[in-house]
Order: structure tokens, then sequence, then C-alpha cells
């Protein structure tokens, strides 16, 4: 519950939670998958590639916000040459 209030109080915008429900979508396909011996591999698979699919979107998410902060603080230095 803490980390959900914590997430509501911290207005994101919706473009940065949707890159999420894809990983999301592959791991409950991975955990809906049968039991068997057969689908394993599927599964596990599945599993593998939304942890993955959610580090590299995190990591692009970021790399995005950096540069974003970065351009805002050069924009507002009160350059000499203006």
């Amino acid at each position: 519950m803490a980390g959900y209030l914590g997430y509501r109080a911290i207005p994101l915008p919706l473009a940065f939670s949707l890159g999420y429900l894809l990983p999301l979508g592959l791991l409950a396909a991975s955990w809906l998958r049968p039991r068997t011996r057969r689908e394993r591999g599927t599964r596990v698979a599945l599993g593998i590639v939304s942890c993955v699919a959610a580090y590299l979107y995190s990591q692009v998410a970021l790399y995005v916000l950096y540069t974003v902060a970065i351009l805002v603080w050069l924009n507002s230095l009160d350059w000499a040459w203006r």
C-alpha cells in the first residue's frame, strides 16, 4: 500500500507507465501457461523476456529523463553571449 501511495504522490506522465504494460503482459502470460514439462521452456522464456524488456525500458526512460533534465538546466543558465 505504501508503494502505491508513494507513486500516487508523484504524478508521472502516463507514457512512462504505459511502457511497463508489455512486460507485465508477458509476465502474466508466463504465469498463465499450463504447468506441464512441455510448456516449462515457454514459461521460462516469457518470464526472462519480460524482465529484460522491463529493464531495458527503465534504462531508456532514465536516459530520456536525464537528457531532458540536462537540457532544461542548460536552458536555464544565464549565458553571457545572449
